[in-house]
């Protein structure tokens, strides 16, 4: 495997766990504020944080007229409808349970590369998914194989699922005309001019009355850097070398990394069943993958 394409898959892995961490940020910020003013926050440190690299560095790019409607789209779908609909939802779910569902954007999103950009799919690819779908479903599910969960928060997550299979065609389209730094400055800035109104009506007096401790700006700086940073800046990158079946993918890793520091941090329940499932995801992640794998160890 070339240097290069390793790089991209530590690249996509290192933006699972930041994602899948970002949970753990979330649950713990709910008891200072509501999901729009945490969402509006992290959005406004990120995008300073990004404008003042490009501005610095002078990466910024001229946008291509006929390329504006991707970056607008791009930036309603994430973090704009994903960000809204994820934090409301983790708001109502165990981590864990928010997490998996989020990783079910793999089991759709190689469908639409297909279709879209003539992405193919091997058996391989189909065998890992039906794996991962398995394990993500014993994860999901108590001993009796019934769900529990509230009906507003599930569907909250399967919108933002959408939303993020969404995002992940529409990068694809941009991915090899702009850098990933551009791209993710430019999502972040134009997410954040959706968010002013919303924050304004819905949520603005709680913010500001908020008691801000030392644990809830830690958490926010956190989900600021890595959430909605270095995250989104690694996958884009992960897009345009790997393609987004595979990029997809890998967002099965998600719910694993969100188990285990759910488990250490928020001290949720970790069953044997749960545990299961979580060998399965990464069973079926190493199938899909059989082939890199391979590459690697020669």
């Amino acid at each position: 495997m070339k240097k290069s394409l390793f790089l991209s898959y530590v690249y996509a892995s290192l933006a699972m766990l930041m994602w899948g961490y970002s949970f753990i940020w979330i649950k713990q910020t709910f008891d200072y504020l509501n999901p729009v003013g945490i969402i509006f926050i992290r959005l406004v440190i990120s995008s300073c944080l990004l404008l003042s690299y490009v501005f610095i560095f002078k990466k910024v790019e001229k946008i291509e007229k006929k390329d504006y409607k991707w970056f607008l789209l791009l930036a309603f779908l994430e973090p704009f409808v994903y960000f809204l609909c994820e934090s409301n939802g983790v708001k109502l779910l165990p981590s864990t349970i928010a997490a998996i569902i989020i990783s079910t954007i793999p089991i759709f999103t190689p469908i639409a590369g297909l279709f879209l950009f003539k992405e193919k799919i091997t058996l391989l690819n189909y065998l890992g998914i039906v794996l991962s779908f398995v394990g993500i479903t014993l994860m999901v599910v108590d001993d009796n194989f019934n769900l529990k969960a509230p009906i507003v928060g599930l569907i909250l997550m399967f919108m933002a699922v959408i939303a993020g299979i969404l995002y992940t065609i529409v990068t694809k389209k941009i991915a090899n005309k702009y850098s990933p730094i551009f791209i993710t400055t430019m999502q972040n800035f134009i997410g954040t001019i959706y968010f002013i109104p919303v924050f304004f009506i819905f949520d603005f007096q709680h913010t500001i009355n908020a008691t801000y401790s030392f644990d809830l700006i830690l958490n926010i700086t956190y989900l600021s850097v890595f959430g909605s940073t270095l995250a989104f800046l690694f996958y884009t990158i992960s897009i345009r070398d790997l393609g987004i079946s595979k990029s997809a993918l890998l967002t099965n890793l998600i719910p694993v990394f969100t188990a285990i520091t759910a488990y250490f941090v928020l001290k949720e329940k970790f069953t044997c069943q749960k545990i299961t499932g979580m060998i399965i995801v990464l069973f079926g992640i190493m199938i899909a993958e059989a082939k890199i794998i391979k590459s690697i160890r020669q």
